[in-house]
């Protein structure tokens, strides 16, 4: 076992969420185990306990990488014309949770006894992104957030329904969403 002196802090947090990334990506949040990430890295679990505090912290770190990973792709790696941005934002969900379904089921499931303001204020800014794309299409301000909100909430939930095999044909359905709502 390592020692935690052997690394900065901000460092041996990196480590620890890449480890708790993998363990979830190989596991599952059903199985998903605190020990699991520490063993990953090589560390115990007191050190996960001491960078987090809890195993609810641990994990809402470990989301938010993969939230910023998967935000990093939809905008960067994947990018579309930019009047098809918010589509094609939309289907980054589907894509992610199809490639990722282990990490998408923590984003979705995982709900800690308190989420902190700085966890809210990221998953805040997805569809705040999503309402900015809206411009192009002549939406703003408020009619803008309120569209992005419907876009979000349908897009999560078309995506976790085609996961779970609920849902047929989802990126029609995610088409369909996005076709009702634009022109609501």
């Amino acid at each position: 076992m390592a020692r935690r002196s052997e690394h900065p802090v901000e460092e041996l947090r990196r480590i620890a969420i890449k480890a708790g990334r993998d363990e979830l990506h190989e596991k599952g949040l059903r199985e998903f185990s605190a020990r699991g990430a520490a063993a990953r890295m090589g560390y115990t679990v007191g050190t996960l306990y001491h960078l987090f505090g809890d195993l609810d912290q641990f994990l809402l770190a470990v989301n938010a990488d993969t939230l910023d990973r998967w935000l990093h792709d939809a905008v960067n790696v994947r990018p579309v014309k930019f009047d098809k941005r918010a589509l094609g934002f939309l289907n980054s969900v589907l894509v992610f949770g199809r490639e990722y379904k282990n990490l998408w089921s923590a984003l979705t499931q995982h709900v800690p006894a308190e989420i902190p303001d700085w966890y809210r204020e990221k998953c805040a800014a997805l569809p705040d992104l999503l309402a900015s794309y809206l411009a192009v299409h002549g939406y703003e301000g408020t009619d803008a957030r309120r569209r992005a909100a419907l876009l979000w909430a349908g897009v999560t939930g078309i995506t976790s329904l085609a996961l779970a095999g609920q849902a047929d044909k989802p990126a029609k359905m995610i088409e369909d969403l996005y076709q009702a709502v634009m022109n609501a």
